[in-house]
């Protein structure tokens, strides 16, 4: 079976391919990207990285859907207690790790339907997280073994 077929038989019609350049790594990687809203909503499903193949399946930050519909009724579901946070609406940044074909590993960061980070009419999100890397350093310190989500917001992040 095929990386597309995969794509397929996973997101039915719901992907688009991609070529990108990773910036982070100046790796060329193909494959295709959910563009599904469900728990695979940017979902990266790798078909090459330097022109060799290493498929691999990456998951990354679900779509969260609000607790209202499009008429504002909102749906609840039971629960016996119900703890609430202030929402910071921003960029979702995906740090996740792929692989090569002889299983080097490397760290990249992605927007939901993004391959990898650049800067476009959206904002310029590759720039404004390469700050933050610098700024916060630790985050380079993070495990290779699982992805992690972060909120990029602030007056720089335009978007809003």
């Amino acid at each position: 079976m095929t990386v597309e077929q995969t794509a397929k038989e996973l997101w039915h019609d719901a992907y688009n391919p991609f070529s990108a350049e990773d910036p982070f790594n100046n790796n060329y990687v193909t494959g295709f990207l959910c563009t599904q809203a469900t728990d695979n909503y940017g979902a990266l499903l790798i078909n090459t990285v330097n022109g060799q193949p290493s498929p691999q399946l990456i998951k990354c930050t679900p779509k969260l859907h609000y607790p209202f519909d499009k008429n504002n009724k909102w749906h609840f579901p039971s629960a016996t207690k119900i703890l609430a946070y202030e929402k910071l609406d921003g960029t979702n940044i995906f740090r996740f790790v792929y692989s090569n074909k002889i299983g080097e590993q490397f760290v990249s960061y992605k927007t939901r339907l993004k391959p990898f980070l650049k800067s476009g009419k959206w904002g310029n999100f590759l720039d404004m997280w390469r700050d933050m890397l610098k700024k916060y350093s630790d985050l380079n310190k993070l495990p290779y073994r699982e992805g992690f989500s972060f909120e990029l917001y602030g007056y720089l992040n335009r978007h809003l």
